[in-house]
């Protein structure tokens, strides 16, 4: 009966070692995930900015448009960050998109055709409805379909572009816009080399970047409030 009993004991350690392991694997700290980097500067040139450029912190998300992770961001944590740290002038917020699938330099293409003012309100019209448009809930994301071969997405964009008051013809000369690759690629190549993102949404604030997925806005507080209080 000894025997068996520290059998099951010793099989019981091995479940409760190998699945804290697994749990703190699969875990992200919220907290800033130290660079070797200083904070950066922004120039003056940046496409997609909201806020005081002079505020003592900086907040720079790269994201992409067809990710459900960053539409659930920026649906559920951005209205509230904007309205306590934006507005207030107290957190410079810099947007740069970072592509996942053909699709996000289609969508950031109509969003560049559009008056600058308008830019970010286009931007959250579709996160809110990309349930509508996005490739993954259309069935076209994936290494099978590339910027040629997404119908449903297409024609989506093409819905999202008419409620921006774009006619068809005008929304999908936008997004045919060679011109523009070049801008997005580099855009996505500095946000490797600079911060090695890999993935979205990816949030740095102040030169740090932030580990793990804001869920609300109090996780981003607990980040900038010291920085703010100059702690």
């Amino acid at each position: 009966m000894k025997k068996w009993r520290w059998v099951i004991l010793g099989i019981a350690f091995l479940v409760l070692l190998f699945g804290g392991v697994e749990w703190y694997l699969a875990y992200t700290p919220a907290d800033p995930v130290s660079t070797s980097a200083a904070p950066e500067i922004i120039s003056t040139q940046e496409a997609h900015t909201m806020g005081n450029p002079k505020a003592k912190v900086t907040l720079i998300e790269y994201a992409a448009l067809t990710c459900p992770t960053c539409a659930f961001v920026a649906v559920k944590t951005i209205p509230e960050f904007k309205r306590r740290y934006i507005d207030t002038g107290k957190v410079f917020y810099v947007y740069r998109l970072f592509s996942i699938d053909p699709a996000d330099g289609k969508a950031e293409k109509i969003a560049r055709c559009l008056p600058k003012e308008r830019y970010f309100d286009f931007v959250d019209m579709l996160y809110h409805r990309q349930e509508e448009w996005g490739p993954e809930q259309m069935g076209e994301h994936g290494p099978a379909f590339d910027e040629a071969h997404q119908p449903k997405t297409d024609a989506g964009l093409l819905k999202m572009a008419h409620f921006a008051n774009l006619e068809p013809q005008q929304a999908q000369s936008c997004m045919s816009r060679t011109a523009l690759n070049g801008v997005i690629n580099a855009i996505q190549a500095d946000g490797v080399r600079r911060y090695n993102v890999s993935g979205t949404p990816t949030i740095i604030i102040n030169g740090q970047i932030l580990g793990g997925v804001p869920q609300s806005v109090d996780d981003l507080a607990q980040v900038i409030d010291p920085l703010l209080k100059g702690n």
